[in-house]
């Protein structure tokens, strides 16, 4: 399960929250003091709750926590999570819905058109698997190149995809290039709440054209007269 909030802002921090939610894994927004029947607590991100306090330790900046990869009875009683810190998981090098989709985006890339039937099998296993309607009817290969980055976006989120996806599309000096890093920092007050969309630290980032192929290192350059630097490094 897939869960996100949309925030509407307001002078008081965050007026309304709406979860909007897509099969495939959880992110759940644990705001509050979580603890099990025995009263043994969780996990708390408020600040200065014990997961977000003022001193070293672990953080969460964004409000919101992955538990992709993560038992499901991870918070079952104390003595569960207890055992389940311990709990050896398999780590999937890759899976099955990532075959698909690498298959659907080379027909798509390598067929202009034709294979649109193949395509949407290929993404329709993926979504059928989580409950989500099928695709149908007819595209054209740009949409249905949109369509297979949305699914890999979803599908593969939080398994280290994204950032190379978008490198090897070319789209990162676009969406990884002057812009900041935002987080919710939730405030206890009372027995409630307060919510607040912040920026994390100040920083703006930046992907510059030449980013998309590293630097041979200068030991190489070194060792070898023959090499030359790539021209986009050579300043």
């Amino acid at each position: 399960m897939l869960q996100f909030l949309r925030f509407t802002l307001c002078d008081g921090g965050v007026e309304q929250r709406q979860m909007h939610r897509q099969i495939g894994i959880f992110v759940n927004n644990i705001h509050e003091d979580l603890t099990d029947g025995e009263g043994y607590g969780i996990v708390d991100f408020w600040k200065s709750g014990v997961c977000n306090a003022s001193g070293a330790g672990d953080k969460n900046t964004s409000g919101l926590s992955p538990r992709k990869n993560i038992p499901l009875d991870y918070y079952s009683n104390k003595a569960d999570a207890s055992d389940s810190w311990w709990e050896y998981a398999a780590f999937p090098i890759i899976r099955y819905a990532e075959i698909l989709l690498n298959y659907a985006e080379a027909l798509n890339e390598y067929y202009e058109d034709g294979k649109d039937n193949e395509i949407l099998d290929c993404l329709n296993q993926i979504r059928n698997r989580a409950g989500i309607p099928s695709y149908t009817g007819s595209y054209t290969q740009d949409e249905l190149r949109e369509m297979i980055r949305h699914e890999r976006k979803i599908e593969l989120a939080y398994e280290g995809h994204l950032w190379w996806d978008m490198r090897r599309w070319r789209l990162s000096e676009e969406a990884y290039n002057g812009y900041r890093v935002h987080g919710l920092k939730i405030t206890k007050e009372g027995s409630g709440y307060r919510y607040a969309y912040v920026d994390c630290d100040g920083q703006d980032r930046k992907f510059l054209s030449r980013m998309y192929r590293l630097p041979i290192p200068n030991a190489e350059l070194q060792n070898n007269n023959a090499i030359q630097q790539f021209d986009e490094w050579n300043f």
